[in-house]
């Protein structure tokens, strides 16, 4: 029986929402006692939409044929009409039970509490049935451990949703609801922040109308119950980030055997992480350290301790809390020194970062390490805040990484000449070989970014010599300038050459910030050498591996994504992904960046037409440029130009072309083909592609829409004119209902399609879950209707994509049309004209319905006037009625059928045609045929 609502329940909206808009059959609430996983659970099956079974299991379901005999009954309580298997409970199949559940008009929701009281073999008997049940059933389940489900990986991966304690806690939003709700004094986030989020937590706190518990009296309490033997030694787990009993041993606390048995029996919160681990609650330990506080010398023996073997397992921050909280403030700077070096020598920031930012919380930092912390703030896009510290320092003493600091920020806002000042200032300051590294790139950089490419190439063989004795991401970063500099100096070869041994020495390090940095630049080169499937795939990697954790390169990435696109020719796709990038680059706030996405915006935009659009961009672009950036401004000349001579201002794109006096092979194809040499300059091929419009070169080559290869011994034959009918290996095929026929039609003629593909096209784009919900319903029963004849999956659903078995061959009068419209096979094209007996799928609406439906009848039209054009007269006539039957406004039937009286010296019949011609296109039209036709018949 469904639980009834709470009085004072929180409707849990966003979880709610997130259940029923997955398109997983499993859902696992995973999480300990007190995070609300009854409570959702019954939300949901109280909503509409679908029939609910509720199952809490008992310690005695730990029988499978007990579990067996009460999961039939509660089902058959529920879904009477249901036509579940007979037999032996404890052997009763698994896949039967699921398909009585396909084969319902309705969809199903059966909710399992206490999962993890189930024995191993009633959980397989569970993934069975999971695994058989098809679109829009769902099993919903709650445990305070993950359930041993044997899982098949492949097929699960995809149907299993998991929703942990995290998720389920509250929100502050929530918090502040739930109060409100209870009537209650909504608290801030410092009286809450113990409790985390616990719902039962919350609870506690908001029925306390006189305040006179505080947040952390129900955990208080709950150690209260511990065995007295547990509960003395139990502070001492404080020091403890994750409770095992392993690790309470290697810590050599006094907490006998069994205390984590002692905790959970209790009830105290706790999140499972893997057999035998969990982390508790923050309340806990708040609880906990305040008491080990107490005893202060206890304390600071246990953290020292704790200190010293999170050191030893590799976990340094951890490692600094524990000595901040045991007041050891000697140790904590040396290993912060030890690992800022480290840090620094690899080149990673964000630890450098993490690391000083923990450490100044209690005690003040040394002039180097603030310098290493306004380095790390402005490498991790805290410019303004980075920035600000580095200048600073740099007036009470001269620190070299302040410098280096202040050099990457000038870098970021785009500075070149305060660039170029910083580093050649750091290059007679620098101490180390990392710093005079830094500097020589940061150097080389500038230079190349102030147009003086000779210059960065001489101090790049400097920067060369210095480096391969540095660590090997420095090496890196010393290729990875060449490659920029042969880039610059248009050397392809030796600037992937440089790129490629800059990647490799950056994955063998796995820096995953420089190896997105190398997928990038990669895929630019990758794709201007034509190979544009890997340069999507790189780019994508390089979006995948940074995530949202660098906001500015991501920014970078997804303009790469527009180049690549606008290098295909693909302008639409260019055009959405440069918007999205300027986006991210507002947001962001990076003026060189909207400039040069812009710029390409803007080439997009002129080569799909949308000139007023395109100018838009190039006067954003204008606005947003760094005033000492001279490639940037060459590049909006040229794009101003491009735009010009696509509005046919020719005079003004010859201008600006000349204003530049850069020797570019596409400003000389340009100003080739203002001259009428059309073709006298070899372009690469990118470069041709993107200007495909404004140079007039081919179209770019469509891609055919991928086809399954069929089989024989299943044929499928549809007739889509008229009402849908189909027909399998010659037997009639029933189907369910309406929807199920358009959908098998639709799949059949797209190939594949999504399920957001299927509710655009059938359902016309509704979002509503009713909508959402029969298309789902639909699906199962399509299946279901062709499973009955076929012995295979005749509509599997992979990477997210719907479409007939492979094995099924499919054969329709409409690709029968669709094949006839250019064909000169006299039989073909009899055999199409007969087809098109009716309209296309008449009873269906929708856009996609009549755009294929208007595409249909113009094949059906072609294909009938090419057989009028070669056909003896009496099939001629026939054929001509058949069209103007479908379409009586046809004007070239009428002339076609003029034409075969004419050949066939029939003077009576085509002086009837014209009459019959001449009066439709008065009355519908309030026209008349044309001249020559009215003096050759209207005599």
């Amino acid at each position: 029986m469904i639980p009834r609502p709470l009085r004072h329940e929180l409707r849990r909206t966003h979880l709610l929402d997130r259940i029923e808009r997955s398109e997983e059959s499993l859902v696992l609430l995973i999480a300990p006692s007190g995070f609300g996983k009854t409570t959702l659970m019954a939300q949901s099956a109280r909503q509409g939409g679908r029939r609910s079974a509720w199952l809490s299991l008992s310690p005695d379901d730990g029988d499978p044929a007990i579990f067996n005999t009460r999961f039939l009954h509660t089902l058959r309580e529920a879904i009477p009409e249901a036509h579940l298997p007979d037999g032996p409970r404890e052997f009763i199949d698994p896949r039967s039970c699921a398909r009585a559940l396909n084969a319902l008009d309705d969809h199903v929701l059966l909710t399992l509490d206490h999962l993890h009281l189930a024995h191993v073999n009633t959980l397989r008997w569970l993934a069975e049935f999971v695994q058989d049940l098809h679109e829009g059933h769902r099993v919903l389940a709650a445990a305070p451990r993950r359930p041993d489900l044997p899982l098949p990986t492949a097929f699960m991966a995809e149907r299993t949703l998991l929703i942990s304690g995290d998720q389920l806690r509250f929100t502050p939003q929530e918090t502040q609801a739930y109060f409100e709700r209870r009537g209650a004094y909504v608290p801030d986030l410092v009286e809450t922040r113990g409790l985390s989020g616990w719902p039962a937590g919350l609870a506690l706190l908001a029925a306390n109308a006189h305040g006179t518990l505080s947040p952390l009296d129900l955990v208080r309490d709950l150690l209260s119950r511990l065995p007295s033997k547990v509960r003395a030694a139990f502070p001492e787990a404080a020091t403890l980030e994750e409770w095992s009993e392993t690790r309470a041993r290697d810590a050599q606390l006094s907490l006998p055997d069994g205390w984590i048995e002692a905790a959970q029996d209790v009830g105290l919160p706790m999140t499972p992480v893997a057999p035998g681990r969990f982390v508790p609650l923050q309340a806990v330990m708040d609880v906990l350290r305040e008491e080990l506080g107490r005893t202060p010398e206890r304390a600071a023996q246990l953290y020292r301790r704790a200190a010293e073997q999170a050191e030893a397992r590799g976990e340094p921050l951890l490692a600094l809390q524990h000595y901040e909280r045991g007041g050891h403030a000697l140790p904590a700077q040396t290993l912060a020194t030890r690992l800022c070096s480290e840090y620094l020598w690899r080149i990673d920031y964000p630890s450098v970062l993490s690391t000083l930012e923990q450490l100044r919380r209690w005690q003040p930092l040394p002039p180097p390490m603030n310098a290493a912390l306004a380095l790390a703030l402005i490498r991790t896009d805290r410019v303004q805040e980075g920035e600000s510290l580095a200048a600073s320092l740099l007036e009470q003493e001269l620190e070299p990484d302040a410098l280096r600091a202040l050099a990457h920020a000038a870098h970021r806002r785009g500075e070149r000449q305060m660039q170029l000042h910083y580093a050649q200032l750091l290059t007679q300051h620098a101490r180390t070989r990392s710093q005079r590294a830094d500097a020589a790139r940061l150097e080389v950089a500038a230079l190349l970014r102030l147009g003086r490419p000779q210059e960065a190439a001489a101090r790049a063989d400097v920067l060369l010599d210095t480096s391969q004795a540095l660590h090997p991401l420095e090496w890196a970063g010393t290729y990875f300038t060449l490659h920029t500099i042969y880039e610059e100096l248009r050397d392809p070869v030796l600037s992937e050459q440089h790129l490629r041994s800059a990647l490799d020495l950056y994955e063998s390090m796995h820096s995953h910030q420089q190896i997105a940095v190398c997928l990038n630049d990669l895929a630019m080169l990758r794709a201007q050498a034509g190979a544009l499937e890997e340069a999507q795939g790189l780019v994508g990697r390089a979006l995948d591996l940074i995530g949202s954790s660098m906001p500015d390169l991501r920014v970078v990435y997804l303009e790469t994504q527009g180049d690549v696109l606008l290098w295909n020719a693909e302008f639409g796709g260019a055009a959405q992904a440069y918007a999205q990038a300027l986006g991210a680059a507002r947001q962001r706030h990076l003026s060189p960046l909207i400039t040069r996405i812009q710029l390409g915006h803007a080439h997009t935009l002129t080569q799909l037409g949308d000139f007023p659009a395109a100018q838009e961009a190039l006067d954003d672009a204008a606005a947003n440029l760094p005033p000492t950036d001279q490639p940037l401004r060459a590049a909006l000349t040229f794009t101003r130009a491009v735009l010009a001579f696509a509005q046919g201002q020719l005079d003004e794109a010859r201008t600006l072309w000349q204003e530049d006096t850069s020797d570019s092979d596409l400003r000389r194809a340009y100003l080739a083909l203002l001259d009428g040499q059309s073709g006298s300059v070899p372009l690469p091929g990118y470069l041709r592609r993107a200007h495909s419009v404004t140079l007039r070169g081919p179209a770019p080559p469509i891609k055919p829409a991928p086809a399954f290869p069929a089989a024989e011994g299943f044929t499928l034959h549809l007739q889509t004119c008229g009402s849908v009918q189909a027909t399998l290996n010659g037997a009639p095929l029933h189907l369910p209902f309406s929807r199920a026929a358009d959908l098998l039609a639709y799949l059949a003629l797209q190939a594949q399609a999504s399920r957001a593909d299927i509710i655009r096209d059938l359902w016309d784009g509704s979002n509503d879950t009713r909508a959402v919900n029969y298309a789902k319903l639909t699906i199962r029963k399509l299946r279901a209707a062709l499973e009955d004849h076929l012995p295979f999956n005749p509509l599997p659903f992979e990477k997210n994509l719907y479409a007939l078995a492979p094995a099924l061959t499919v054969h329709s009068d409409a690709t029968l049309i669709l094949d006839a419209e250019h064909s000169a096979d006299l039989d073909l094209l009899r055999r199409a004209v007969q087809a098109h007996a009716a309209p296309f799928m008449p009873a269906l609406e929708g856009e996609w319905a009549e755009a294929f439906r208007e595409r249909l009848q113009g094949a059906a039209q072609a294909a009938g006037l090419r057989l009028m054009a070669r056909a003896e007269l009496p099939e001629a006539v026939a054929t001509a009625r058949h069209l103007l039957h479908l379409d009586p406004l046809h004007e070239a039937t009428y002339l076609a059928l003029l034409d075969a009286y004419e050949q066939a010296g029939d003077t009576v019949g085509a002086q009837g045609t014209y009459r019959e011609y001449a009066r439709m296109l008065d009355r519908e039209l309030a026209a008349r045929p044309a001249a020559p036709l009215r003096e050759r018949y209207a005599r």
